[in-house]
């Protein structure tokens, strides 16, 4: 007779191991026993996974909360539109407002991480990308489909996104003072 395997804590053995990512496949695909209970359909908490790979995670650099906030305040405003009616602005410009402080964020931060830590976009780049958002969306996709429609107005609330980016989310990475060296 074999000898059963001890029951751990999965959060236990996600911070003890260097192979996070590894650790995080098993739990996710049920080959690490968290001594929880199984959903009726045979699944692990979602929740619960999220809140333990998260939890088990040591980042590389502090967050920029400027760039977080943003899909979250897309999120709670998308939400409120359907329980009352939504000022036209909002309906017709808040979307413009994020978009490019989301894309160039995502670039920004995919930059940072993966090649440059101090890495910061020049602002003819993103003179260039408001340039770009304006052409496309506001002048070339318009003509070519009917479910488009151009609006000059959406050129100031590029502009005022690609201005929020360069003042708080456009920053070199700061080092995370929690991440110790592996």
């Amino acid at each position: 007779m074999g000898r059963e395997p001890e029951k751990s804590n999965a959060h236990d053995e996600i911070n003890q191991s260097p192979q996070l990512h590894f650790k995080s496949f098993l739990l996710f695909s049920g080959k690490i026993n968290t001594g929880r209970t199984v959903n009726s359909d045979g699944n692990y908490n979602v929740c619960y996974l999220f809140t333990v790979v998260v939890a088990g995670m040591k980042l590389k650099f502090q967050p920029n909360w400027y760039f977080l906030s943003l899909p979250v305040l897309w999120i709670i405003l998308k939400s409120l539109f359907f329980l009352s009616p939504a000022p036209v602005f909002f309906l017709s410009y808040f979307d413009d407002l994020l978009i490019i402080p989301f894309v160039m964020g995502t670039a920004l931060w995919i930059q940072q991480y993966f090649i440059k830590p101090d890495f910061v976009y020049r602002s003819v780049y993103i003179a260039l990308v408001w340039l770009y958002f304006s052409l496309l969306f506001e002048g070339i996709i318009p003509w070519f489909t009917n479910n488009y429609t151009a609006d000059l107005y959406d050129l100031p609330a590029y502009a005022c996104g690609a201005i929020y980016f360069y003042c708080f989310i456009n920053k070199p990475a700061q080092k995370n003072s929690q991440t110790t060296a592996n």
